[in-house]
């Protein structure tokens, strides 16, 4: 028999890279973190009733005598957003952030990942 201590999950938001980590203790007490990233700092002074679009990243399972962790298929692209700083944004401008935002909106994979990489290489 198994006995678990604690389960983590983590979440990260499609549109704005934050990070949400939600933790449950044998027991049954549950904590809930949210790190807010710059961008969604920047969406919720545009667009107060901003909701993230969280996708599950992983979960670890602790137990007694070992730790188990499963990985979700999403890749790094919006984790990636969580790094971009208020500087970077402020030097990107109001047009640009715009146009980023609609993307991971709207865009297809590809064309998320070609704004995201060139925003990085530019900064």
């Amino acid at each position: 028999m198994t006995i678990e201590i604690k389960k983590v999950s983590n979440w990260v938001c499609a549109i704005s890279g934050s990070k949400k980590t939600e933790r449950i203790w044998i027991g049954g007490r549950t904590e809930t973190v949210i790190d807010r990233s710059p961008l969604e700092d920047w969406i919720r002074k545009r667009e107060p009733d901003f909701q993230p679009k969280w996708q599950h990243r992983s979960t670890q399972t602790y137990t007694i005598l070992a730790r188990s962790c499963g990985v979700s298929g999403i890749s790094c692209l919006s984790k990636s957003l969580f790094y971009l700083d208020r500087g970077i944004i402020e030097e990107l401008g109001e047009v640009r952030i715009a146009a980023l935002v609609k993307v991971m909106r709207e865009g297809t994979r590809e064309d998320q990942e070609k704004l995201v990489q060139a925003i990085f290489r530019e900064s």
